[in-house]
């Protein structure tokens, strides 16, 4: 399983509905998404993609837990320790909170 999380940016002037979130806007991320999935889908034919909206370490565990995982890999962007105490590291969650093993790439 492929697995990419948008995080949603929410103002107080913006209505919530079906639908409202940025998808798959033509950024250089995406495209490398797009051609790892294609890389994948050419030599495992069966490997699923998906995309989901919210918190990273949210989806990233609810996927884990539904499809049974054992073993999840991830890349650890390297922020700063003043990113980390304003933001959290989705990483370190994940790695905390996962229900199987979790392989972490540090991204460079």
């Amino acid at each position: 399983m492929l697995l990419h999380v948008f995080v949603e940016s929410y103002s107080s002037d913006t209505e919530i509905g079906v639908g409202t979130g940025r998808l798959l806007d033509a950024t250089r991320e995406d495209a490398e998404v797009a051609h790892l999935e294609k890389l994948l889908r050419a030599q495992y034919p069966k490997c699923r993609s998906a995309f989901r909206i919210g918190s990273p370490f949210e989806q990233i565990l609810n996927e884990a837990v539904e499809l049974k995982a054992g073993l999840i890999v991830m890349a650890s962007h390297c922020y700063g320790w003043f990113d980390r105490l304003i933001h959290g590291s989705d990483a370190e969650a994940v790695l905390r909170q996962a229900p199987c093993p979790v392989l972490m790439a540090r991204d460079v």
